[in-house]
């Protein structure tokens, strides 16, 4: 066979030109007429040839003249040198091809000694196997060709292969329309080929596909140049050598060793390879090529399954060569796609170096290629410079046959789109050789230190796997299942083998690259090339399916995947779903993945700005493309593992871009700006220019951004189903990122320098104007800035070497200078070199992160200036996870995936673990970084350590310096990292460039914990998580902020202010969990948190400002409508945060006050705060406003649990409107000067507590009451506590309703309440107080002219020193009505202590059940001087307990109050206690009123020890009550059972009832000792009252001055008892009284068991005056009295003339009593009585039924003990059991007692039916007759006849005054005595029988009375009664012991005689 090639004839020959190509002196002009168009050209156009209308050697060819119509070109009209489709070249002319299918097979054995047979199709060649199968198939519309490979045997391609069949002519490539299969014959089995050509071994693919089976090539041996040596030659020659070449290692690095046998031994042989420092060329040379447009109907096809290539380290453009792009031309591919099918499946590539891909379209640079071979000297142009020029002469011959097709011939299937399927492969050691120690010749030197650069933006980026450069239209790439493993570019710098390599500062050569900081890679004129995996250029509208790889140990100058789009193209859609990356290394920009679009926008400002808010610029539907952009990106599922850049790698994971495209730029100018995002300033967002536009037309063209977009989050534009099952879709309007896992990789390095132009914030992820991107479910593990360190690990994992950075050092712990303070620690690890986020965005409207996604350790290396937050927007700056620049739009961070309606909605992105750079993960993997590494000393030594150090370290003294044994390790190291600085210091979420505008920010089912946040010195302004307060005017920034179903957990920021600065129109949180911030345990998640305890002191704080800083306003915006800003929070939890101020919320105003009327809102409702600390402010909000705006707080339905803040909950410096809380809970809250809040001045004009509850922990009640508060100590000890609520000179309203205070403990002055200084508009309503405990005001106290009013209000269990419910002092009112206080309990005053002027004003209350220990159960009202008002009040149970003996037992204590206190329908019911009174005890109480007011015991009660004075009442002190229409019922007490008086008391009584009540001793209801006034009057009366053991059932008064009045006063008893026992009282009127008691129940008991006193005891009264009164159905049947009804009696030293008893129209009915039934009247004078006066019925068992009369002998003064009857008494069926039915008397008869007095049917038993008295005369009975005596003294009387010594009988008879025999008397005696006559001698007369006679029943009778005289002489003999009287018979001494003479008003003697004269007889 002929060579093919002249070149072959000899490899001397001289360098070929391109077919055709005029020689160096001759020039070729030719005139051309083509489509109009006449032009003078150098060629023909294709279909042409150059017709020569003259002869001559330089004649002018005059034109082009065209082919026939069968030729595609031509050499003249006749001669065709290439067919058109469906026709084929026969000896220069174009026929048909036939239409019968046709199959073909071939069998290629390995064996080179078997002869070929083209007729049995036989052959010992792969390369003339495929000759044949051409040359067989040429004539054929379509057939079928199979190789067949003999597996059994290793085949080999060598040169002369390739001489014999390498290159096929035209007429065989050009439209081959059969199918060719090559594959194993044995399917089990590999067949192996080494390839000793390089890149001349090429198959073409025919029309309907190339496929590869089963084959495994081995290209070891085309390094080897056959033009080199001869024993080069040799081995590219041999079949019998497989491989003269093989890889060794040695030293670290892999290197190529060639080996031939040489006269009998080997030999080294030169290998080749690396030839050019870059891949410039891309020579088209590919093993498997399509290198034709396709039919009608299919696509051409190549398809490698279960392949293996290996060693491929000669320039290859690819493995498969699809179809080029013209370089020349960035948007078509010379005007046509050609659609194409590539499979590479099951294969395995290993051992790679080339500048080609695996498959690939891009030529590179072909005129290029064609400058330098004319310039190559002839013997460099080797084997390998020949491969590129057969490759120009391919795609020559392939351009024009492309270029030639005309419109029309060739029809496209619409439905035919290419596809490349590369999966399930393995491709390992890619770039392998390319090192500094792989070359071991010094011709043509790689320069391995730098990393090279090209002038063609076309050559820029380099595809090792897959590479494609347009052509692509609707293609879709598979690329899948594959795993890719040391892939590698290698740079590095090392001046001397010793120095350790730099691998990234120095491999940049000739930039003038800054030290410190890279900046963009393109330049002016040249661009440094970057090598990917992956690399698509010039994509329309194709798909990418990236899935389930795993890739690793990769260090590449590029990102590993690159997408670069045609101009405003936007149909491309990636899927990069289920890979695994691993220990990836880049040097240049993007380490993973970069896609760019190009959007065309060319509106433009004068100032060459784009403007967009206009509204004649503005169309939704530009907007609408543009957001389109975004779309039909996915990276899904992935793994991303250890990936670090070197510091000029600014993005280590996506870089996403829409770069603004606009038409003025040239095209040169753009392939030189096409890796620069934004051009020229140009992005589609200018929010600066947005905002300045009018609000109301820009916000109506920007409703689709906020309202329409998410609509489009859900049109898919692919879907795709891996093998796992696995369903991956992409979106039209958003880039998807979802399920990617991020482990242990480093951020970016960031441009501090970066013009405007060029944003390269150094971050993770990068979004330069893409609209909308969203991640879901996405998880970040230990992903941090930039290190050396981490760089270092990387490159000796993937290079095997170590690494260095001349600006950046290691870390070292122990080289820090201690003696600094740990916050001037400075180096360049905190300077140079720094990344600035995880995401950075740039230019977007939407941003999203979603569901499950997770960020665990990520940190930046950031202690310096990272909170910056300057308007310069080329300033570096810092966001941990997210930094946004020319935002405007939304960001949203969490809830479920808007685009899934199916989405979990309880999923939560998570950020957790921020703790800065000195993290658990740093810790353990860079060991020097250790803060317990800070001194390496001995376990138990410290040593080299001075003073200084050990003070700064916190050494105590027993840790001596270099002694050993006296300080633990342990010890030392929890000293000393307040020498190192800690804490991440940058903020989380930095929006705050001025650039940025947000619709809404959105967050949503977060989780951020165990953040530590540290700046190294205090800063004015910056936020740990988020700041959105954007320039000088932060509304223009924000509309509306959203956080819901959040969880911020153990976070501290030290130094900082505010975690979260939130500014908008509308902000709203909702379902927040904020907890742990800021306080010692939040760092507990930390590894070396022993490291932490001591960070105290100097320059350690905690978070300055509370966590959430809101700024509010109410102000007409510029160029904005009237702006009300309102912030809410809903059902959320905030614990545990702690703050130098508050520690939740802090409100800000920045605007004056406005005119509208609508007020600026903070609502917080169903959230709980609970262990918040705000140390020097208030432990929830404070208000630190310069302006003066008003605004409103309102918090509903909210828990305040156990926050502590010095000021309460609160702090104010600025005006509100209002704070309103409704159904809050507060519980164990704390505070210096108020647990919840602190209100002072006229701030807030109305704070209302509404529905609200406020507790503490429950304590033992008992031994609170008993113990705690038993000890005063504890006053000071205990009870130092701040009240709930503060109330100092507050000027504004204060309104508690429907509140709930419970367990308030521990307060010096009201637990819940405690109001000072004249806060005076304060309401208390419908509240409960439930076991509150102060030392003053167990709930509430007011002081200080406060004002109070109290209103629906219960008070259960609540405690204090003083007034278990509320304290009032200091002219302090309350006015309170519907109360119910129950069970409080103090030392002092168990409800209230009023004091100080204070005033009360209760109305509808109910006060039961309470206690004092001390004194006063319910209360005290001291120096009353202000009316204090009790109505419809009810006290019950109240008691005191009087467990000390010093206690004074009292229930309302009133002393001191000069003006009224009040009880009005009031009750007293069950008040307890065994002192003084339980209810009411009065001194110096000046106005006591009490009025229709119910006091009673209705349970029985023990009062056998009692020494209650005054069951009810007790007044001393010259107190003063009026009572009226009340009842008084079941008092009880020792004295007094209702009311006790002591001292110039008064007590005025008025349609009063006292029923039951009962005095152990004295004073049954009344008990009054020296008294001043009781005044009982208009209707009152006295029922069933009761004085046991002594006398004053009803009352005892003892004592007064004063009076005693009763008026229309009604006593009575079911039986008869001592109403009234009186004594020693001045002046006592009784008037229309009724003393009455039930005869029914009288007559139905037995007296004699009963003890019935005598109604009424007046002893020593002074002046009565009694009219009108009724005594009815009283008995008496005790003889201490006697009298039924009344007892007077005084004794003499009472005895005055101006006494005076007026006892007038009274009537005693049916009364019982001993001795006067109805009235006794024991020696008194001056008693009056008359004015028909009545006695009726009464009864006297022994004198007097009506009037008992007993006088003492007085002698002359009759006043003495007088009774004078007036204007007609009756006495009417009055009857005695002994003497005086009506009357009995005694010495001093009655004036005027018959002649006033009425008596009418009275009887006595034995004497006076009407009136008896004492005996006045002794009269001798005769046995006919009564023979009246004379008056005289010694009457005269003559018995004559008398026998001296002989016996007479003589009888006598003793008569009263009234002619009434007194049969009474049996005591008297009668002596008979003789009589001596003076003047009269004689014999001297004598008695012989008895002198002495007794009387019997008022009759002496004398029998045989003797006498002896005598005889008949007269004598006398003298008869008298005895005028001795038995005192011990009680009779004789109430009978006999006065008798007065009524007619001669002189004493009468004390005998009754009689001289009688005896005639005696002879």
């Amino acid at each position: 066979m002929e060579p093919r090639h002249p070149f072959l004839q000899s490899t001397a020959q001289k360098p070929l030109q391109p077919p055709n190509a005029p020689s160096a002196n001759r020039a070729i002009f030719v005139y051309h007429q083509y489509e109009d168009i006449e032009q003078c050209v150098t060629a023909c156009e294709d279909g042409y040839y150059p017709f020569q209308s003259a002869p001559g050697g330089n004649s002018f060819i005059s034109y082009c003249a065209k082919c026939t119509d069968s030729c595609f070109n031509c050499m003249n009209e006749t001669n065709c040198t290439s067919c058109n489709y469906g026709k084929y070249l026969v000896d220069g002319e174009c026929i048909d091809r036939d239409a019968t299918a046709q199959e073909f097979t071939y069998t290629v054995t390995w064996d080179r000694s078997v002869a070929e047979d083209s007729t049995a199709r036989i052959y010992n060649s792969l390369l003339g196997a495929v000759y044949a199968a051409f040359s067989d198939a040429y004539q054929y519309e379509y057939a079928e060709a199979m190789i067949l490979m003999d597996s059994s045997g290793i085949h080999v391609i060598t040169l002369d292969d390739y001489i014999d069949y390498g290159l096929l002519p035209d007429k065989l490539t050009l439209f081959p329309s059969f199918k060719l299969t090559i594959k194993s014959n044995d399917d089990s089995q590999k067949v192996t080929i080494y390839n000793k050509i390089g890149g001349r071994f090429q198959i073409i693919a025919p029309e309907y596909g190339l496929y590869i089976e089963n084959i495994e090539i081995d290209s070891i041996d085309s390094v080897l140049d056959a033009t080199d040596s001869k024993l080069a030659e040799e081995c590219v020659r041999s079949t019998n050598r497989t491989n003269c070449c093989w890889m060794e290692r040695a030293y670290g690095f892999d290197y190529v060793k060639c080996q031939t046998w040489s006269d009998d031994q080997m030999t080294e042989v030169q290998p080749y390879y690396h030839l050019f420092q870059t891949c410039f060329h891309k020579p088209q040379n590919g093993i498997f090529k399509i290198s034709r447009i396709p039919t009608s109907t299919v696509a051409p096809v190549v398809s490698l399954d279960n392949c293996a290539f290996y060693n491929i380290f000669y320039e290859l453009n690819s493995l498969v060569s699809v179809p080029i792009s013209d370089p020349n031309d960035l948007e078509t591919t010379f005007g046509i796609e050609v659609p194409i099918q590539v499979s590479i499946t099951n294969s395995r590539f290993e051992n790679v170096s080339t500048c080609g891909a695996l498959v690939s379209n891009h030529f590179g640079h072909f005129y290029g290629i064609n400058e330098q071979s004319s310039q190559l000297q002839s013997q460099q142009f080797d084997m390998q410079t020949f491969g590129m020029y057969l490759a120009y002469q391919e795609e020559a011959r392939y351009l024009e046959v492309v270029r030639g097709t005309v419109d029309g011939v060739i029809e496209y299937n619409d439905d035919a789109k290419s596809t490349i399927t590369f999966s399930n492969n393995t491709v390992l050691n890619f770039n392998l050789l390319k090192n500094s120690s792989d070359m071991n010749t010094d011709d043509l030197p790689r320069l391995q230190t730098q990393i090279p650069y090209v002038y063609d933006m076309a050559l820029r980026d380099h595809g090792l796997v897959i590479e494609l450069m347009g052509n692509f239209t609707g293609g879709r790439l598979y690329f899948e299942g594959n795993n890719i493993s040391n892939a590698q570019n290698y740079f590095r710098y090392q001046e001397r083998e010793s120095d350790t390599p730099n691998h990234c500062e120095k491999t940049i050569g000739n930039l003038h690259i800054d030290p410190d900081q890279f900046q963009a890679f393109q330049f002016k004129t040249k661009v440094l090339q970057q090598t990917h995996l992956i690399s698509l250029n010039k994509m329309k509208t194709s798909d990418f399916v990236i899935v389930k790889n795993n890739i690793s140990q990769t260090s590449l100058t590029g990102q590993l995947i690159f997408i670069d789009c045609v101009k405003n193209q936007r149909d491309q859609n990636l899927i990069f779903a289920e890979n695994s990356i691993s220990y990836i290394h880049a040097y240049l920009g993007t380490g993973v993945l970069k896609f760019i679009r190009y959007f065309l926008y060319s509106t433009k400002s004068p100032d060459g700005k784009m403007v967009i808010s206009q509204q004649e610029n503005f169309n939704s539907n530009t907007y609408m493309a543009y957001v389109s952009f975004s779309g039909g990106i996915t990276v899904q599922g992935n793994t991303f593992k250890h990936i670090v850049g070197c510091p000029s790698v600014d993005t280590t994971m996506f870089n996403i871009a829409i770069a603004i495209y606009d038409p003025i730029l040239t095209d040169t100018s753009l392939s030189f700006q096409r890796s620069i995002i934004l051009p020229n300033n140009q992005y589609f967002f200018d929010s600066s220019q947005y905002i300045a536009g009018n609000r109301e037309t820009v916000t109506e063209n920007f409703i689709f951004i906020t309202y329409q977009m998410p609509q489009f989050y859900t049109i898919k534009q692919i879907e795709y189903e891996s093998d796992a099952g696995n369903k991956y879709k992409t979106y039209k309007m958003r880039t998807y990122i979802k399920g990617n896992t991020y482990s242990e990789l480093s951020m970016g390095v960031g441009n501090p320098e970066e013009s405007s132009t060029l944003p390269s914030k150094g971050s993770l992820h990068k979004f330069n104007s893409v609209a909308v991107v969203h991640f879901v479910d996405e998880s970040y593990a230990n992903i941090g800035g930039f290190t050396r360190e981490h760089l270092a690990l990387m490159i000796m994992k993937v290079k095997g070497q170590d690494t260095t950075l001349d600006a950046k050092p290691l870390f070292k712990m122990t080289e820090i200078d201690t003696s600094l303070a740990y916050y001037d620690i400075k180096g360049a690890i905190y300077t140079n070199y720094l990344s600035c986020t995880l995401i950075y965005g740039f230019s977007n409207m939407h941003l999203g992160i979603y569901g499950n996604s997770t960020f665990d350790n990520i940190w930046l290396i950031d202690k310096y200036g990272a909170f910056t937050t300057s308007q310069d927007e080329s300033d570096p700056d810092y966001g941990l996870l997210i930094n946004v620049k020319q935002f405007l739009g939304n960001l949203t961070i969490g809830g479920p995936d808007p685009g899934d309606s199916s989405a979990n909605q309880g999923q939560f992105v998570t950020i957790q673990n921020l703790q800065g750079y000195l993290n658990d993960y740093t810790i353990n993997h860079y060991t020097e970084w250790d803060p317990r590494n800070l001194y390496k000393i001995d376990e138990f030594q410290v040593t080299d350590i001075t003073e200084e150090q050990r003070r700064q370290a916190g050494l105590d003294n027993t840790c001596q310096i270099n002694v050993p044994y006296t300080c633990t390790n342990s010890q030392y190291r929890g000293a000393q990292s307040k020498l190192m600085k800690q804490g991440q210091g940058s903020m989380i979420f930095n929006i705050v460039k001025t650039s940025n505008y947000f619709r809404n920010i959105d967050f949503k089912n977060v989780i951020i914990q165990n953040v530590y946040g540290r700046v190294e010195v205090p800063l004015p302004t910056g936020s740990l998580i988020m700041d959105t307060r954007i320039g000088s005017n932060p509304f223009m920034g924000v509309l509306s902020f959203s956080m819901a179903n959040a969880q911020i957990k153990n976070c501290r920021f030290e130094n900082g202010k505010a975690m979260m600065e939130v500014v908008g129109q509308q902000v709203a949180f909702n379902n927040l969990i904020i907890q742990g911030i800021s306080n010692d345990t939040t760092l507990s998640f930390l590894k070396t948190y022993n490291t932490y305890t001591t960070l105290t002191g100097q320059n350690y704080y905690p978070m300055v400002k509370p966590f959430f800083r809101f700024i509010m306003a109410q102000e007409k915006l510029p160029n904005l409508s009237n702006f009300v800003n309102t912030v809410s929070f809903n059902n959320s939890v905030f614990s545990y945060i702690s703050s130098q101020s508050s520690a939740v919320f802090e409100s800000y105003i920045i605007k004056d006050k406005g005119n509208d009327e609508t007020l600026p809102q903070i609502t917080i409702e169903n959230c709980i705060f609970s262990f918040n600390s705000g140390s020097s402010s208030g432990s929830i909000f404070q208000d630190t406003s310069e302006y003066l705006l008003s605004y409103q707080i309102t918090f509903k339905n909210t828990k305040f649990i156990q926050n502590y803040g010095a000021s309460g909950l609160f702090v104010l410096t600025s005006p509100l409107n209002a704070i309103l809380f409704d159904l809050c809970t507060f519980y164990e809250n704390k505070g210096a000067s108020a647990k919840v809040m602190e209100l002072t001045g006229s701030l807030v004009s109305q704070v209302s507590v509404t529905n609200s509850q406020f507790s503490m922990e429950p304590y033992n009640l008992q031994y609170m009451r008993f113990v705690i508060l038993l000890d005063g100590n504890n006053e000071m000890k205990l009870f130092n506590q701040a009240p709930q609520i503060y109330l100092s000179g507050f000027k504004g309203k204060f309104v508690a309703k429907n509140v709930t205070g419970s367990y308030l403990a521990y307060a010096h002055f009201g637990a819940f309440l405690a109001m000072d200084d004249g806060s005076t508009q304060v309401e208390v309503d419908n509240c409960t107080f439930f076991a509150c405990a102060a030392w003053f005001g167990g709930a509430i106290t007011l002081q200080t002219g406060s004002y109070l009013t109290l209103t629906n209000t219960n008070f259960f269990y609540n405690s204090a020193y003083f007034a278990g419910a509320f304290f009032l002092n200091s002219v302090a009112v309350m006015t309170a009505e519907n109360l119910t206080i129950q069970f409080n309990h103090a030392m002092l005053g168990g409800v209230f202590r009023s004091s100080g002027g204070s005033s009360m004003n209760i109305t509808n209350a109910v006060i039961s059940s309470n206690a004092a220990l001390w004194e006063d159960s319910i209360g005290m009202i001291i120096e009353g001087k202000l009316v204090t008002i009790f109505t419809n009040v009810t006290f019950k149970q109240n008691k005191m307990l009087g467990l000390t003996p010093a206690a004074e037992d009292k229930g309302i204590e009133i002393t001191a109050c000069s003006l009224l206190v009040g009880f009005y329908s009031c009750k007293f019911l069950d008040n307890q206690g065994t002192k003084l009174t339980p209810n009411i005890y009065m001194n110096k109480a000046l106005n006591v009123v009490i009025g229709d007011t119910l006091f009673q015991n209705q349970d029985p009660l023990d009062y056998s020890t009692s020494s209650i004075k005054g069951g009810f009442l007790h007044m001393i002190g010259g107190s003063s009550v009026t009572i009226s229409n009340s009842v008084f019922k079941s008092g009880q007490a020792s004295q007094g059972g209702a009311i006790f008086m002591l001292g110039d008391t008064s007590l005025y009584l008025s349609n009063c009832e006292f029923e039951d009540n009962i005095a152990q001793k004295r004073g049954g209801a009344i008990a009054a000792i020296t008294f001043e006034t009781i005044d009982i009057n208009t209707g009152t009366t006295f029922t069933s009252n009761k004085a046991e053991e002594s006398v004053g059932d009803v009352i005892y008064a003892l004592n007064t001055e004063g009076k005693l009045i009763l008026n229309s006063t009604n006593l009575y008893n079911s039986i008869s008892q001592n109403f009234m026992y009186l004594q020693d009282i001045a002046n006592l009127y009784i008037i229309d009284t009724m003393f009455e008691a039930s005869a029914i129940i009288q007559s139905r008991l037995n007296i004699s068991l009963y003890t019935l006193d005598t109604a009424l005891v007046l002893t020593n009264v002074r002046n009565l005056t009694m009219d009108g009164c009724v005594f009815k159905n009283l008995i008496s049947n005790q003889p201490t009295y006697g009298a039924g009804a009344l007892y007077i009696t005084e004794s003499a030293i009472n005895k005055k003339p101006s006494n005076r008893l007026m006892i007038g129209a009274t009537k005693f009915q049916n009364c019982v009593g001993i001795n006067g039934g109805a009235l006794a009247i024991v020696d008194v004078g001056h008693v009056y009585i008359g004015n028909g006066s009545e006695f009726t019925s009464n009864k006297a068992s022994i004198n007097g039924g009506a009037l008992y009369f007993n006088c003492l002998n007085h002698g002359f003064k009759i006043d003495m003990c007088s009774i004078t009857f007036e204007n007609g008494v009756s006495f009417i069926s009055n009857t005695a059991g002994g003497e005086g039915g009506a009357v009995k008397w005694n010495f001093y008869e009655p004036i005027n007692i018959t002649s006033q007095s009425i008596f009418k049917s009275n009887q006595a038993s034995l004497y006076g039916n009407d009136i008896a008295s004492v005996p006045q005369k002794l009269v001798k009975l005769s046995s006919s007759a009564l023979r009246q005596l004379s008056d005289s003294s010694y009457s005269s009387g003559a018995i004559s006849n008398v026998s001296s010594g002989g016996s007479i009988s003589l009888a006598f008879e003793l008569q009263d005054k009234y002619g009434q025999k007194v049969t009474t008397d049996s005591t008297s005696k009668l002596f008979i005595s003789s009589v001596v006559t003076k003047g009269v001698s004689g014999f001297t007369s004598s008695i012989e029988s008895s002198t002495q006679i007794g009387c019997d029943n008022g009759t002496f009778t004398v029998s045989d009375f003797k006498f002896v005289g005598q005889p008949n002489s007269t004598r006398s003999i003298k008869i008298r009664t005895d005028d001795k009287r038995d005192y011990k018979r009680q009779a004789i001494l109430q009978v006999e012991r006065y008798m007065v003479s009524r007619i001669s008003r002189r004493p009468m003697s004390k005998s009754l005689s009689k001289c009688l004269s005896l005639s005696m007889s002879s």
